[in-house]
């Protein structure tokens, strides 16, 4: 019996582990991971991580992976996650810092681009190279006003799930669809958990989904960071099936339905 969470509503933490290597025996007895290392991280972000890292596990039909661990040293980068690896900012765990954008802030830049132009007319006319540059920009801020956020955040006390959902969803596009890099899923190389006819359909599936939702307002429903490429837009509408899947557009829902029937322990 899966434990039921309203919307926005932090998860009840039923492992309460004490210290890091508590957390870290539980993941290796569990056989998550061949190798984990949680060496410093903040106990109370990292309760948050296992407990939603169990409940996904427990659910979905995912192969051991390589590493878990807390080893992220990049600014701005708060976790990554493959078919073999998830791993997270010690910072992120202790202190949640994202870089989910306020439309507040977005506002505030906009107009200073605005009044900046005003201002410099010819450094937004012609065919310079700096004016190209500035046109773009000014461009790209104001298709970020429409959206309503950057990440699929819905509440800050369920940030750290989200984003190790959002991860999970990496973890589960790398088994089951296509575990070479890339901005697309045509990018496929190596073996995954389906076979060739099942891969080569999700893959034709997500592509069409994809265009629809890039050609049409629905991606303002998701985030702004969903648009980056193929994979994070599968992430973060894994965030939101998750969380708002009442706020997804009928067509991707009945692509997640159908998609996660392969990759769900149970159903």
């Amino acid at each position: 019996v899966q434990n039921i969470q309203k919307v926005n509503e932090p998860i009840k933490n039923v492992l309460n582990f004490k210290d890091t290597s508590d957390a870290e025996k539980y993941i290796n007895e569990k056989g998550y991971a061949d190798n984990v290392k949680f060496k410093g991280a903040n106990i109370d972000g990292l309760n948050i991580i296992v407990n939603k890292l169990d409940e996904l596990m427990n659910t979905y039909n995912i192969d051991k992976l390589e590493t878990i661990n807390n080893s992220i040293r990049a600014k701005n980068v708060n976790a990554q996650a493959n078919g073999s690896v998830l791993n997270f900012s010690n910072s992120y765990i202790k202190e949640g810092v994202t870089r989910i954008s306020s439309n507040d802030n977005k506002v505030k830049n906009y107009e200073k681009w605005v009044d900046y132009k005003n201002t410099n007319p010819e450094k937004f006319e012609g065919r310079t190279a700096e004016a190209i540059k500035n046109r773009s920009v000014l461009k790209k801020i104001e298709e970020g006003l429409k959206y309503s956020r950057f990440t699929v955040n819905t509440n800050k006390a369920t940030e750290l799930e989200h984003t190790i959902v959002h991860e999970f969803a990496h973890i589960i596009e790398s088994q089951y669809i296509s575990p070479a890099y890339g901005i697309s899923f045509r990018n496929v190389k190596g073996k995954t958990k389906l076979n060739d006819d099942q891969r080569k359909d999700i893959i034709s599936k997500w592509e069409i989904i994809r265009k629809r939702i890039k050609d049409s307002d629905d991606k303002y429903l998701i985030s702004e960071y969903s648009q980056s490429d193929a994979r994070e837009l599968f992430a973060e509408t894994f965030v939101m099936y998750n969380y708002e899947k009442d706020k997804l557009p009928k067509y991707v829902i009945d692509f997640m339905d159908d998609f996660l029937k392969y990759v769900k322990k149970w159903q």
